[in-house]
């Protein structure tokens, strides 16, 4: 009779093999004999079981398990080719983006310009200002009106010198501007009291031009000039800085005294007026117009 040979004491088992005795029946024959493949025991145990089972026979391949796989990387080539296409599509897109940041900059400036004067010609109205303004032109009587009724409402306003133009600092005409079909012209916007006229900065470097003067006949200048209730008013988004073009960063408004309102310099004429002129033929007087009546919005038909 063959007699049970008990395990001596001090000998260890596995704990790989405890763990897998019910499922691994032949486990201790197949780890002890030399003939047994790697494959078959992968096939068994999975390769991680494989490892753990700490045989001797199978460290060449545990010891190829621990080594990682060699990574591939992206050629000199592939690189300046992504690249290439990066650079492509910001030189597409970035000066859209830039564009539409602009015209949103111009559109809330303007909304604000334009409160800003609603809010003095209603102010206006309501103290029936308007009533004492006629008469004869006088450099007095200019100054004292802007002075009292007209800058209190803009924050630190900065007027300029009586006949010194702003942007150049002489009394020659002022500077150039550009209307949308790239004529240049030089303008005149200075502050000359004795013709109805002043010109002043406020803190957000917003530039406002204000003609409350009318000749009594225009077609004899010599007659006399009076103030009248409607000015005109030439607002310069960004002041003295570029590009000074109508409909970019210089529009018109009328105000009227009388009525409390304020409206853009072609409020009055007809949509196809107002699109002709604020075109890339135009002169931009009413690109303001426009603006407001396509719902505050730059669109893509505006002349930017």
């Amino acid at each position: 009779m063959l007699k049970f040979n008990p395990r001596p004491q001090g000998v260890r088992v596995s704990p790989l093999s405890e763990a897998h005795r019910k499922h691994t029946p032949h486990f201790t024959h197949l780890t002890h004999s030399s003939h047994v493949k790697q494959e078959t025991l992968k096939r068994v145990l999975g390769d991680k079981d494989v490892c753990e089972a700490h045989s001797k026979f199978l460290v060449p391949y545990c010891l190829s398990n621990l080594v990682s796989s060699k990574k591939t990387a992206f050629t000199l080539a592939e690189v300046l080719i992504t690249l290439g296409i990066i650079g492509i599509v910001a030189a597409m897109t970035i000066p859209t983006l830039i564009s539409n940041y602009q015209k949103k900059i111009t559109v809330s400036k303007l909304q604000k310009a334009h409160s800003t004067l609603s809010n003095m010609t209603k102010l206006l109205y309501a103290d029936g200002v308007y009533n004492a303004f006629s008469g004869t032109v006088s450099s007095e009587r200019t100054e004292q009106f802007f002075n009292s009724y007209v800058l209190p409402y803009f924050k630190s306003p900065v007027v300029y010198k009586d006949r010194v133009c702003p942007y150049t600092g002489t009394t020659e005409d002022c500077f150039p501007f550009k209307y949308p079909n790239n004529d240049v012209v030089n303008s005149n916007v200075k502050t000359i009291w004795n013709y109805g006229r002043i010109y002043f900065t406020t803190s957000d470097k917003t530039s406002y031009f204000i003609n409350i003067m009318k000749y009594i006949d225009p077609d004899n200048p010599e007659d006399g000039r009076e103030y009248r209730t409607s000015p005109e008013v030439w607002v310069d988004l960004n002041g003295a800085d570029g590009p000074n073009t109508m409909g970019k960063d210089i529009f018109y408004f009328k105000t009227d005294f009388s009525k409390g309102l304020v409206m853009s310099y072609c409020a009055s004429n007809s949509y196809e007026y107002i699109n002709r002129d604020c075109s890339k033929d135009g002169y931009g007087f009413c690109c303001a117009a426009k603006i407001m009546l396509d719902g505050w919005k730059i669109k893509d038909d505006y002349p930017w």
